[in-house]
């Protein structure tokens, strides 16, 4: 809900500066200053929100999703710093490109962060401090938490994890063609 408050900011921001009237100097600083404002106190909501990620991955692991969930709240956190840049001017021919830019960043770095990889080092790491762990949904993860899952785990949970029915050892075995090769499978 939260990120979708970030999401229809955007919304708003943009049908305000294309349909808000300014015509005297003054109303054009009034539209900058709120604006300015509604952009910030969103930035507030993001903060918010990433922050409420944390507690509830603090108590109940790591996912796909919660990455996923990360990764949105700072791409429109980016965003909004972008539209309050533009703002400030009240110039943004460049900002359609910057947005474009920014966004073939983010989700560059997104791929290169390896999410699967990330969710089962995380999930390791919070067995460790807690002990509490999913083993069901660490086996469902795609071959790129394997090398996590194989160095990190005790070898109990390995075993459980890697070949249970469906996981990660039924799915290496499986041949892939050459147009799906990727490099955590042949890792």
């Amino acid at each position: 809900q939260l990120l979708a408050v970030g999401a229809l900011t955007l919304a708003v921001v943009a049908a305000a500066v294309r349909w808000a009237t300014r015509g005297a100097r003054r109303d054009t600083l009034l539209l900058q200053v709120l604006l300015g404002a509604l952009c910030a106190l969103t930035l507030v909501v993001l903060a918010s929100a990433l922050r409420r990620l944390g507690l509830y991955e603090e108590a109940f692991g790591f996912t796909r999703a919660r990455i996923a969930a990360h990764a949105i709240i700072l791409w429109l956190g980016g965003l909004l710093v972008l539209v309050m840049v533009a703002g400030v001017r009240m110039r943004g021919w460049w900002l359609p490109r910057a947005a474009v830019a920014f966004t073939a960043v983010a989700l560059l770095v997104f791929t290169l962060v390896n999410p699967d990889r990330l969710v089962a080092s995380k999930n390791v790491e919070r067995y460790r401090e807690t002990g509490q762990i999913d083993l069901e949904y660490l086996s469902k993860l795609s071959a790129d938490a394997v090398p996590a899952l194989a160095t990190t785990l005790p070898p109990r949970l390995r075993a459980c994890v890697l070949f249970a029915p469906g996981g990660a050892a039924d799915d290496l075995a499986r041949p892939e063609p050459w147009h799906a090769w990727n490099l955590s499978r042949s890792e």
